[in-house]
């Protein structure tokens, strides 16, 4: 249990995290919508003049529950996470994230540890709830939102515009579920499949 432990809490898995859940937003919407995502002056001047820092167009993503949405999903397709301790920490980390969607690791292991699961436990079967997860998630939503707004040529004025969520959302999906091997083509998901497919994830994404 402490190798587990350890090696899944260790610095590195974190950064191969954020590395390969970028790399597929890039891959989708573009360096410069992936770019533009983190530059309020940017998203200023073509989405919200209203919005004065970052921390506004963060709130604005908590606002859409894009964060919480996919937790949920994720953690009902989770086959790790299906016992009832799994699911009232579940329930429990969606209400503290709805108020405080950067919530540190460290709340997450005593909101499972409250409910007796250990913590190389959540380290083997909660990785998605973590913090580089959830950036992930609002960097793509973010990202795809611009790549959806430039497909309509700027024609939509409404940035709360239902259509233009729902392709984020998509783009979310697209780019993030794949990375993980339960989600994958059976094939990929084999011991030759993860060989020989390792580096070809984007193909299902586009």
């Amino acid at each position: 249990k402490y190798q587990l432990a350890s090696l899944l809490a260790h610095p590195k898995s974190m950064v191969a995290n954020l590395y390969g859940g970028t790399v597929h937003t890039l891959i989708s919407t573009g360096m410069e919508n992936f770019r533009n995502a983190r530059n309020i002056k940017y998203l200023n001047l073509h989405i919200n003049p209203e919005w004065k820092g970052m921390d506004d167009v963060y709130n604005w993503v908590k606002k859409h529950g894009v964060v919480e949405e996919f937790l949920i999903y994720e953690a009902n397709i989770n086959p790790k996470v299906q016992t009832k301790a799994w699911k009232k920490t579940i329930d429990e980390v969606v209400r503290k994230l709805r108020n405080d969607p950067d919530m540190a690791d460290t709340g997450l292991y005593q909101i499972a540890q409250k409910n007796g699961i250990t913590e190389s436990v959540f380290n083997a079967a909660a990785w998605f709830m973590r913090r580089p997860e959830r950036t992930l998630r609002r960097d793509a939503f973010v990202a795809h939102y611009l790549k959806a707004h430039q497909k309509f040529g700027g024609m939509i004025s409404d940035y709360n515009n239902p259509a233009l969520i729902e392709m984020a959302k998509k783009g979310v999906k697209s780019t993030q579920f794949l990375y993980s091997a339960p989600f994958r083509p059976a094939f990929a998901r084999s011991n030759a499949g993860k060989i020989f497919t390792r580096f070809q994830l984007w193909a299902w994404t586009c």
